[in-house]
C-alpha cells in the first residue's frame, strides 16, 4: 500500500479537499493551477520524485493542461510560474506526508480509545468511581462531533494500491454485515 496527500480525482481539489481553501498560498489559484503545483510539488506526487527540473515541468504541465502548445507552456517550461503558482508548488513542497499519515493513525487510535471508554462496564463500581466514568463519557461525547470531522478529512491522506487507484476503505456498515454473515 501507497499514500497520497490531497490525491487529485475527478472532483476540483478544492472540494475535495476543504482544508486547501484555508492555505492564503492557494487561496488566488484556478483548479488547474493547484493540480499543477500538486503535481510539480507534492512530494507524494509520482513526478516529485524526478531530480530533473524540466522534465518534472514538462509532465506536470502535460499531466494538466495535455499537449497544448500555448504562451503559458512556453513560459512554464522555461520556468516562468507565475507568482501565485510558485508560491503555491512552495506551499506543496511543505507538506509533510508522513506527519500526517501519523495524525490520522493517531485519530483513529482515538476514537478507539473513546469507544472502548463508552462501553466501560460500571457494574460494581462505587458512586464516586461511577460519577468519574459518566463525567468522562460525557467529555467523550462531547469531542466526537470534532473527532469525526478529523477522521472524514483525513488529513488529505488517501490509500491507494500500486497502481495508484484509490483503495476502498471499508465502512463500518460494511463491518457491520461482515460479523453479521460471519455469526450465520
Amino acid at each position: 500500500m501507497d499514500y497520497k496527500l490531497f490525491k487529485p480525482s475527478d472532483i476540483d481539489l478544492f472540494r475535495e479537499y476543504p482544508e486547501l481553501k484555508e492555505y492564503i498560498e492557494f487561496s488566488n489559484l484556478k483548479n488547474d493551477e493547484l493540480l499543477f503545483a500538486w503535481h510539480y510539488g507534492n512530494p507524494t506526487s509520482d513526478i516529485a520524485v524526478l531530480k530533473d527540473k524540466k522534465d518534472r515541468i514538462e509532465k506536470a504541465y502535460h499531466k494538466v493542461w495535455g499537449k497544448t502548445n500555448d504562451t503559458r507552456m512556453v513560459q512554464y517550461f522555461n520556468g516562468d510560474f507565475p507568482e501565485n503558482v510558485r508560491t503555491a508548488i512552495d506551499k506543496m513542497m511543505s507538506f509533510k506526508p508522513s506527519a500526517r499519515m501519523r495524525a490520522k493513525l493517531m485519530t483513529e487510535k482515538t476514537f478507539n480509545d473513546f469507544e472502548e471508554i463508552m462501553h466501560q462496564d460500571i457494574t460494581g463500581l462505587d458512586t464516586a468511581d461511577i460519577k468519574k466514568v459518566a463525567e468522562l463519557k460525557m467529555d467523550i461525547s462531547k469531542q466526537l462531533p470534532d473527532l469525526i470531522k478529523q477522521m472524514e478529512a483525513g488529513f488529505g491522506i488517501k490509500e491507494v494500491d500500486a497502481k495508484g487507484k484509490d483503495v476502498r476503505v471499508p465502512t463500518f456498515a460494511d463491518s457491520l454485515h461482515d460479523a453479521m454473515s460471519r455469526e450465520n
